[in-house]
């Protein structure tokens, strides 16, 4: 009986995961057939390739915990087009999604989202825009904030 809990509590779990992916990806797919968007999904197969030619650690890290990357570009699209997908997305935050960052300057607007807990991140979504461009680029995987963290790092030694 403990074995049958079990073998449930992990399908929940799993179809939880799941389902919790929709949200962002589901906004992707509506958006990817608008007429001049240009999409790429980079599998976790491609990850782990590009995992074994940094030579970084922290970088290594981080890689091989994303499942896959998917990356809309909009900018090609129509006005209306783009501004329809910054609104759907903003309403992410009512789907479980968590603010990060707001960034605006002038017309330059960047929007970091984030699912997970305290310990690791489950999505990342990172949009961009301003009055001709929009892009969005989605992060699925097991991210721990300590490999975030040491990335992160670097960078603003690297900036110094």
């Amino acid at each position: 009986m403990l074995m049958k809990k079990i073998l449930w509590m992990l399908l929940l779990l799993v179809n939880f995961q799941w389902v919790s992916a929709q949200e962002a990806q589901a906004l992707i797919n509506e958006f990817k057939t608008q007429k001049s968007a240009e999409y790429m999904n980079v599998s976790h197969a491609m990850m782990g390739i590009a995992a074994l030619k940094v030579k970084n650690d922290n970088v290594n890290a981080l890689l091989k915990q994303i499942k896959t990357m998917k990356i809309l570009e909009l900018s090609e699209c129509d006005k209306n087009v783009r501004k329809k997908f910054i609104e759907k997305a903003q309403k992410l935050t009512a789907k479980g999604y968590e603010e990060c960052t707001r960034v605006r300057d002038g017309d330059d607007n960047a929007l970091i989202l984030m699912k997970g807990n305290d310990k690791v991140i489950n999505e990342l979504l990172v949009l961009s825009n301003d009055k001709n461009d929009c892009t969005c680029v989605l992060v699925i995987g097991q991210i721990d904030m300590n490999s975030l963290q040491g990335v992160i790092d670097m960078v603003e030694v690297n900036a110094d």
